[in-house]
């Protein structure tokens, strides 16, 4: 008899305890549900807004204002300057794509050194800056996206002796 009584108490305990986890669980549940609604990000109608990108040896300065999507890179339309090619003009404007903002935003860069991949890199790069500095709800997709990430890699130096940076003289067995 002691020991249905025991059973019936600890049965009752387990009750009261798996009900106060459900209750707990569903509080939760609906806390995160309201915590992690995204804000999307918009276009900001005033203001200019300045982002720094690089690659290899590319520099790209970058500004942006609510707009008609014109692209101004060196003074040139975008396409012009990158004779039209279509990898390099997509490249750089892929932060805007990824934001839907292709038609919102207008462009304006100054980009010196390296060549055209670079250039395009680092504009790239700089216009994702800007995005983020115009709203910080860009972030997150922007950063998802791998638009935030600047590309370190560079040339190899030369070393002495050599005619390149890891090629070696040619040597003679004989």
């Amino acid at each position: 008899m002691v020991e249905e009584e025991k059973n019936q108490v600890v049965e009752e305990r387990l009750e009261e305890l798996n009900d106060s986890l459900e209750e707990a669980a569903e509080e939760t549940a609906e806390e995160v549900i309201e915590e992690e609604k995204p804000v999307d990000p918009i276009v900001k109608q005033e203001g200019k807004f300045y982002g720094t990108g690089r690659r290899k040896r590319s520099i790209a300065r970058v500004w942006i204002t609510a707009g008609s999507g014109n692209h101004t890179v060196n003074g040139y339309e975008l396409e012009n300057y990158f004779d039209n090619r279509a990898r390099w003009v997509i490249d750089a404007l892929e932060p805007l794509s990824c934001l839907g903002f292709e038609e919102k935003i207008d462009l304006t860069a100054s980009l010196t050194g390296g060549g055209k991949t670079g250039q395009s890199g680092a504009l790239k790069l700089g216009l994702a800056r800007a995005l983020v500095e115009m709203d910080a709800n860009a972030r997150p997709p922007l950063h998802s996206a791998g638009q935030l990430t600047r590309d370190d890699r560079k040339v190899e130096r030369k070393k002495i002796n050599q005619p390149g940076a890891r090629s070696k003289p040619q040597v003679s067995k004989r």
